[in-house]
């Protein structure tokens, strides 16, 4: 799978909380939604949503145990936006997530880990699917993960209306602390993945861009050109000013740090509410 185009400024953006830079306290941030075009969507599907690094809440001025994390938020908007026909609808609409999705509710402190099925869930009660991979700081509660319509990949594929999106989940480090895999097991699992010639490759850390100008795992773009990857990669975990590198046929990276990405076989214009 390719994008042909992305756009250059958001067609809508979701307001959020986050906690401030260096402390607590909070500030309000802008999720910006963009619209992307592909010409290898599935007949089946009229879009995918891709999205990451959503490290916010939805408000501040509620009681903490009343606030939601952005995710949730997000998908209960993206509801309302479908149904005013601003956007294609739900059931026919696929969702890719790469991860860290929690923020402290109590906004007390920047880069905490915890619970994110909460936000998984949002999008499964209205989209087709849900497709993903974990950020280094989210976390799940482990007995429900068998129960649930998300599919959270970790060194696997998974096909979806005939895509193969294969991930793997976190960082490359010390497999002591969550979702952080060595760096020979990364690179054994990349190899066996690249061998099932996905479609969609997710990472939540994931490689630095096809020009190497902006900022990513070296060592994984290196061994996508290794073995010749050519389709397209989606990450988060650090932040592109532009979203999108490399150009078809070649290997094109995603980067859906703290955006959302609206991908459909014609663009969108400007949602106007």
């Amino acid at each position: 799978m390719h994008l042909r185009n992305i756009s250059a400024q958001p067609i809508h953006h979701f307001n959020v909380a986050s906690v401030c830079p260096g402390g607590s306290g909070f500030e309000w941030i802008d999720i910006p939604l963009l619209s992307a075009v592909s010409d290898d969507l599935p007949d089946s599907l009229d879009a995918i949503l891709i999205a990451g690094d959503l490290q916010a809440i939805d408000n501040p001025f509620v009681p903490v145990e009343e606030r939601r994390l952005a995710g949730e938020a997000i998908a209960e908007q993206l509801v309302t936006l479908a149904e005013s026909q601003l956007i294609p609808q739900l059931n026919n609409t696929g969702v890719l997530l790469t991860g860290d999705l929690y923020t402290d509710p109590t906004l007390k402190k920047r880069g905490q880990t915890g619970n994110v099925l909460s936000v998984w869930n949002s999008f499964a009660q209205s989209f087709r699917w849900v497709v993903g991979v974990a950020g280094n700081h989210d976390l799940f509660d482990k007995q429900a993960i068998s129960l649930w319509k998300p599919q959270l990949i970790h060194g696997t594929a998974i096909s979806k209306d005939g895509l193969c999106i294969a991930g793997i989940s976190g960082i490359v480090g010390n497999s002591n602390k969550p979702w952080r895999v060595p760096q020979k097991q990364h690179a054994k699992w990349l190899k066996e993945l690249l061998g099932q010639s996905p479609d969609i490759l997710l990472f939540h850390e994931g490689p630095s861009s096809p020009d190497e100008t902006r900022p990513g795992n070296a060592s994984i773009l290196k061994q996508l050109n290794k073995l010749r990857y050519t389709s397209l990669v989606v990450s988060g975990h650090v932040h592109w000013r532009h979203p999108l590198s490399g150009e078809p046929p070649s290997l094109q990276v995603l980067n859906v740090d703290s955006r959302i990405v609206l991908v459909t076989r014609e663009p969108i214009e400007a949602l106007k509410l």
